[in-house]
């Protein structure tokens, strides 16, 4: 219940920043999910070898159980590869601010860990 909570105040704190801000952490949010992607993708061979899955036969062949492993594997490794891919790219790009001392380091901790920005950031300030 806590998750979900984070992710509706998440999405509620990016929708109230200015428009150049907004346009920012979208590019960077989009940019981390296409090479997220492009990484799990990648590594489909590697997750299909270390289950030892034949990929020459049809998925409807395999047992159930397989199927549903198989399934599960793909669904989890895809969401922790978008994770880690988003965060990887939001940790890399908010450390330039940083080093230009236009944002703290708590600041730099609460974007990148949080979803939670600068008072300055949002409309109306």
């Amino acid at each position: 219940m806590k998750l979900i909570k984070f992710l509706i105040q998440a999405y509620r704190n990016q929708r109230r920043l200015k428009p150049k801000y907004y346009q920012l952490i979208s590019w960077v949010g989009g940019i981390g999910c296409f090479i997220s992607i492009v990484l799990w993708y990648s590594q489909l061979g590697l997750i299909a070898e270390v289950m030892n899955i034949d990929m020459d036969m049809p998925l409807r062949k395999m047992s159930g159980y397989t199927q549903i492993s198989i399934l599960s594997v793909m669904l989890f490794s895809f969401v922790l590869a978008m994770y880690i891919g988003c965060l990887a790219l939001t940790i890399l790009v908010f450390l330039i601010p940083v080093s230009l001392k236009y944002l703290t380091l708590e600041e730099y901790f609460n974007i990148t860990l949080l979803c939670s920005y600068p008072e300055r950031w949002y409309k109306g300030t």
